[in-house]
């Protein structure tokens, strides 16, 4: 599988890290990945690579203020920006590609995991129609903290969105909240490129974020694989269920929601046997999501 990388400059000034994995072809897919806060697109190789084995191309970018994106370390204005940076990539890369790869010659999907589930969200509810996807897949969308912030650093925090927006506060993600698999604890630990600080405006941000969500995620009509694990401790998990209640007709549109027992909060990166699971499961559910003509057409 080839790996490319490049650096994209968006409509307002920054310059995005971007990260391709190519499979032989034909491709049968593409797949935009937004990874979570405090952490980067190199953290999805593997992913990539499940995909790629079913010949699926994969393209992932470092968000602004993360990775080796420029912009303030850990910052956004709000997470409009987020999702306007993922508009810019998916319109990007449809002027990159030949006409048997464009989103209306070929299946289109997005994955987005914790913070970027929450911005895949802000995505269908704002851009939906911009480039044609063939769903969205979400891994445990970030809906509220399950590490309980104390009410005087939420006053605090509050005051601060608006008097210093960009002071940086350590994220406190600990790492053992992560995965089951100390080899992933480690490598968490270790990953020098990774930013650990989020800004008063970043956390101010998510908050806005989560209440658009919640009063608007009935007008999400795409398809939607949302899971999320029962014993994560960054991502409250209790939030789930309520909001995803709140879509207008999940039979009808193809939106299912799967609660996973005893998984942390990077269910794709949890130990080998129990990742090969959520492996199996996001396969399984784009093979399903591709017409018949593709899947003809890779035989």
């Amino acid at each position: 599988m080839q790996h490319v990388t490049r650096k994209l400059s968006t409509p307002d000034g920054y310059s995005l890290y971007v990260e391709e994995w190519i499979p032989e072809p034909p491709v049968r897919f593409l797949v935009a990945i937004l990874h979570g806060n405090a952490e980067h697109a190199g953290r999805y190789e593997r992913l990539a690579g499940v995909w790629g084995q079913m010949g699926g191309r994969s393209v992932v970018f470092d968000q602004r203020g993360q990775g080796w994106s420029s912009g303030t370390k850990g910052h956004v204005e709000g997470f409009e920006q987020y999702s306007g940076d993922l508009r810019h990539v998916l319109s990007d890369m449809a002027s990159r590609l030949p006409a048997d790869q464009q989103p209306n010659a070929l299946p289109w999907f997005v994955f987005g995991h914790s913070a970027g589930a929450l911005t895949t969200l802000l995505y269908l509810i704002d851009h939906t129609n911009e480039v044609e996807l063939h769903g969205a897949l979400l891994s445990v969308p970030l809906l509220g903290l399950a590490m309980k912030v104390p009410p005087i650093k939420l006053i605090l925090g509050k005051l601060a969105a608006y008097a210093m927006p960009k002071l940086a506060l350590p994220s406190n993600i600990p790492a053992s909240a992560v995965s089951r698999d100390p080899d992933e604890v480690a490598r968490y630990v270790e990953d020098a490129r990774s930013v650990r600080v989020v800004t008063a405006a970043w956390f101010a941000s998510m908050n806005r974020a989560i209440a658009r969500v919640e009063g608007e995620i009935h007008r999400i009509e795409s398809p939607l694989l949302w899971y999320a694990g029962t014993n994560d401790q960054v991502a409250d998990p209790t939030r789930h269920r309520p909001v995803f209640d709140k879509l207008r007709d999940p039979e009808r549109n193809d939106q299912v929601l799967r609660i996973l027992d005893g998984y942390y909060h990077e269910p794709h990166n949890e130990p080998e046997n129990e990742r090969q699971k959520i492996h199996d499961m996001l396969c399984e559910w784009i093979e399903t999501h591709l017409p018949k003509v593709t899947s003809a057409r890779s035989v």
